[in-house]
Protein backbone atom coordinates (compact mmCIF):
# COMPACT_ATOMS: atom_id res chain seq x y z
CA UNK A 1 0.00 0.00 0.00
CA UNK A 2 1.17 3.55 -0.69
CA UNK A 3 2.99 4.86 2.40
CA UNK A 4 1.28 8.27 2.43
CA UNK A 5 -2.14 6.64 2.16
CA UNK A 6 -1.24 4.30 5.01
CA UNK A 7 -0.24 7.24 7.20
CA UNK A 8 -3.50 9.06 6.42
CA UNK A 9 -5.55 5.98 7.25
CA UNK A 10 -3.59 5.54 10.46
CA UNK A 11 -4.30 9.06 11.61
CA UNK A 12 -7.97 8.70 10.66
CA UNK A 13 -8.26 5.52 12.73
CA UNK A 14 -6.43 7.19 15.61
CA UNK A 15 -8.70 10.22 15.60
CA UNK A 16 -11.79 8.01 15.55
CA UNK A 17 -10.51 5.86 18.40
CA UNK A 18 -9.64 8.95 20.41
CA UNK A 19 -13.11 10.39 19.76
CA UNK A 20 -14.77 7.18 20.99
CA UNK A 21 -12.51 7.23 24.03
CA UNK A 22 -13.66 10.73 24.93
CA UNK A 23 -17.28 9.69 24.33
CA UNK A 24 -16.87 6.67 26.61
CA UNK A 25 -15.25 8.80 29.30
CA UNK A 26 -18.08 11.31 29.04
CA UNK A 27 -20.58 8.50 29.57
CA UNK A 28 -18.57 7.32 32.57
CA UNK A 29 -18.67 10.77 34.09
CA UNK A 30 -22.44 10.80 33.61
CA UNK A 31 -23.20 7.28 34.86
CA UNK A 32 -20.13 6.26 36.91
CA UNK A 33 -20.36 2.89 35.14
CA UNK A 34 -17.16 0.90 35.85
CA UNK A 35 -17.37 -0.77 32.44
CA UNK A 36 -17.34 2.65 30.80
CA UNK A 37 -14.08 3.69 32.44
CA UNK A 38 -12.42 0.43 31.38
CA UNK A 39 -13.61 1.01 27.82
CA UNK A 40 -12.33 4.58 27.90
CA UNK A 41 -8.88 3.50 29.11
CA UNK A 42 -8.64 0.78 26.47
CA UNK A 43 -9.61 3.09 23.62
CA UNK A 44 -7.37 5.88 24.89
CA UNK A 45 -4.26 3.69 24.94
CA UNK A 46 -5.17 2.19 21.56
CA UNK A 47 -5.28 5.72 20.15
CA UNK A 48 -1.89 6.60 21.67
CA UNK A 49 -0.35 3.39 20.29
CA UNK A 50 -1.68 3.99 16.77
CA UNK A 51 -0.38 7.58 16.81
CA UNK A 52 3.08 6.18 17.59
CA UNK A 53 3.08 3.19 15.23
CA UNK A 54 1.73 4.70 12.00
CA UNK A 55 4.11 7.69 11.73
CA UNK A 56 7.09 5.42 12.49
CA UNK A 57 6.54 3.24 9.42
CA UNK A 58 9.58 3.48 7.10
CA UNK A 59 9.41 6.55 4.85
CA UNK A 60 10.83 4.55 1.94
CA UNK A 61 8.15 1.86 2.03
CA UNK A 62 7.46 2.43 -1.67
CA UNK A 63 11.12 2.09 -2.65
CA UNK A 64 12.72 -1.32 -3.11
CA UNK A 65 15.95 -2.35 -1.45
CA UNK A 66 18.66 -2.43 -4.13
CA UNK A 67 21.81 -4.41 -3.38
CA UNK A 68 24.87 -2.17 -3.24
CA UNK A 69 22.90 1.11 -3.10
CA UNK A 70 21.85 3.32 -0.20
CA UNK A 71 18.52 5.13 -0.27
CA UNK A 72 18.61 8.77 0.87
CA UNK A 73 15.38 8.94 2.83
CA UNK A 74 15.21 12.72 3.20
CA UNK A 75 15.94 13.43 -0.49
CA UNK A 76 14.18 10.43 -2.03
CA UNK A 77 16.99 9.03 -4.21
CA UNK A 78 19.54 6.23 -4.36
CA UNK A 79 23.13 7.50 -4.18
CA UNK A 80 25.74 6.60 -6.82
CA UNK A 81 29.05 7.65 -5.24
CA UNK A 82 31.47 5.30 -7.01
CA UNK A 83 32.06 2.64 -9.66
CA UNK A 84 30.73 -0.18 -7.49
CA UNK A 85 27.46 1.71 -6.91
CA UNK A 86 27.01 2.40 -10.63
CA UNK A 87 27.63 -1.27 -11.40
CA UNK A 88 25.04 -2.20 -8.74
CA UNK A 89 22.58 0.21 -10.37
CA UNK A 90 23.24 -1.26 -13.83
CA UNK A 91 22.91 -4.80 -12.50
CA UNK A 92 19.54 -3.93 -10.93
CA UNK A 93 18.21 -2.56 -14.23
CA UNK A 94 19.64 -5.44 -16.26
CA UNK A 95 18.00 -7.94 -13.90
CA UNK A 96 14.65 -6.83 -15.35
CA UNK A 97 13.79 -3.66 -13.40
CA UNK A 98 12.88 -0.58 -15.44
CA UNK A 99 13.03 1.59 -12.26
CA UNK A 100 9.90 3.57 -13.12
CA UNK A 101 9.29 6.19 -10.44
CA UNK A 102 12.76 5.78 -8.89
CA UNK A 103 15.54 8.37 -8.83
CA UNK A 104 19.29 7.71 -8.80
CA UNK A 105 21.76 10.51 -8.10
CA UNK A 106 25.48 10.47 -8.79
CA UNK A 107 27.34 12.18 -5.95
CA UNK A 108 30.94 12.18 -7.21
CA UNK A 109 33.04 11.81 -10.36
CA UNK A 110 33.46 8.14 -11.30
CA UNK A 111 36.54 6.88 -13.21
CA UNK A 112 36.13 3.39 -14.71
CA UNK A 113 39.79 3.26 -15.76
CA UNK A 114 38.80 1.66 -19.10
CA UNK A 115 36.89 -1.18 -17.45
CA UNK A 116 34.30 -2.68 -19.79
CA UNK A 117 30.61 -2.93 -18.89
CA UNK A 118 27.41 -3.69 -20.77
CA UNK A 119 24.91 -0.87 -21.34
CA UNK A 120 22.23 -0.16 -18.77
CA UNK A 121 19.18 -2.02 -20.13
CA UNK A 122 18.73 -4.07 -23.27
CA UNK A 123 16.73 -4.40 -26.48
CA UNK A 124 14.12 -6.72 -25.05
CA UNK A 125 12.00 -5.65 -22.08
CA UNK A 126 14.55 -3.84 -19.91
CA UNK A 127 14.24 -0.19 -20.87
CA UNK A 128 15.15 2.46 -18.32
CA UNK A 129 12.10 4.40 -17.10
CA UNK A 130 13.49 6.03 -13.97
CA UNK A 131 15.55 9.19 -13.43
CA UNK A 132 19.36 9.26 -13.37
CA UNK A 133 20.71 12.60 -12.16
CA UNK A 134 24.44 12.94 -12.72
CA UNK A 135 24.55 15.80 -10.23
CA UNK A 136 26.94 17.70 -12.50
CA UNK A 137 29.58 14.96 -12.18
CA UNK A 138 31.31 12.83 -14.82
CA UNK A 139 31.70 9.17 -15.68
CA UNK A 140 35.18 8.88 -17.15
CA UNK A 141 37.08 6.33 -19.25
CA UNK A 142 34.29 3.79 -19.37
CA UNK A 143 34.29 1.08 -22.03
CA UNK A 144 30.77 0.15 -23.14
CA UNK A 145 30.17 -3.03 -25.15
CA UNK A 146 26.78 -4.49 -26.00
CA UNK A 147 26.38 -8.25 -25.54
CA UNK A 148 26.08 -10.00 -28.91
CA UNK A 149 22.47 -10.95 -28.25
CA UNK A 150 21.58 -7.24 -27.92
CA UNK A 151 24.01 -5.75 -30.38
CA UNK A 152 21.90 -3.32 -32.40
CA UNK A 153 22.48 -0.39 -30.05
CA UNK A 154 25.38 0.63 -27.85
CA UNK A 155 25.47 3.50 -25.37
CA UNK A 156 25.63 4.05 -21.62
CA UNK A 157 21.85 3.52 -21.53
CA UNK A 158 20.79 1.02 -24.16
CA UNK A 159 17.21 2.26 -24.34
CA UNK A 160 15.41 5.01 -22.41
CA UNK A 161 11.67 4.48 -22.37
CA UNK A 162 9.94 7.23 -20.42
CA UNK A 163 13.02 7.81 -18.25
CA UNK A 164 15.31 10.81 -17.82
CA UNK A 165 19.08 11.15 -17.73
CA UNK A 166 20.33 14.61 -16.76
CA UNK A 167 23.28 16.66 -15.50
CA UNK A 168 25.84 14.05 -16.56
CA UNK A 169 29.14 14.23 -18.45
CA UNK A 170 30.48 11.16 -20.21
CA UNK A 171 34.23 11.73 -20.47
CA UNK A 172 36.38 9.84 -23.02
CA UNK A 173 34.16 6.76 -23.33
CA UNK A 174 34.99 3.80 -25.56
CA UNK A 175 31.88 2.50 -27.29
CA UNK A 176 32.15 -0.88 -29.03
CA UNK A 177 29.57 -2.90 -30.92
CA UNK A 178 30.34 -6.53 -31.83
CA UNK A 179 27.69 -6.74 -34.55
CA UNK A 180 29.35 -7.30 -37.92
CA UNK A 181 26.28 -8.68 -39.71
CA UNK A 182 25.73 -5.55 -41.76
CA UNK A 183 22.51 -4.75 -39.86
CA UNK A 184 21.85 -1.10 -39.01
CA UNK A 185 23.41 -0.19 -35.68
CA UNK A 186 22.61 2.74 -33.37
CA UNK A 187 25.60 4.09 -31.47
CA UNK A 188 25.24 6.79 -28.85
CA UNK A 189 26.99 8.31 -25.89
CA UNK A 190 24.27 8.68 -23.27
CA UNK A 191 21.50 6.64 -24.96
CA UNK A 192 21.22 4.26 -27.89
CA UNK A 193 17.51 4.85 -28.42
CA UNK A 194 14.41 6.54 -27.00
CA UNK A 195 10.77 5.68 -26.66
CA UNK A 196 7.82 7.57 -25.24
CA UNK A 197 8.71 10.60 -23.13
CA UNK A 198 12.37 9.72 -22.56
CA UNK A 199 14.68 12.71 -22.05
CA UNK A 200 18.33 13.68 -21.93
CA UNK A 201 18.86 17.02 -20.19
CA UNK A 202 22.05 19.01 -19.65
CA UNK A 203 24.40 16.15 -20.59
CA UNK A 204 27.75 16.22 -22.39
CA UNK A 205 29.98 13.69 -24.09
CA UNK A 206 33.70 14.51 -24.26
CA UNK A 207 35.63 12.39 -26.74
Amino acid sequence: MNHKLLIMLGYLVSVNIFTFALFAYDKYCATHDKWRVSEAKLLFWAAILSLIVFPSLPAHADNPTINGLTFNESEGWYGIPDKAAFEAFAAHVNAGNNCSGLMFKQTADIDFNNESIAPVGDDNSVRFAGTYDGGGYAISRISITSPERYSYKTALFYWIDGGTVKNLTLDRPTITNPNNSGTEIDLGGIAGSFKGSGKIENCNVIC
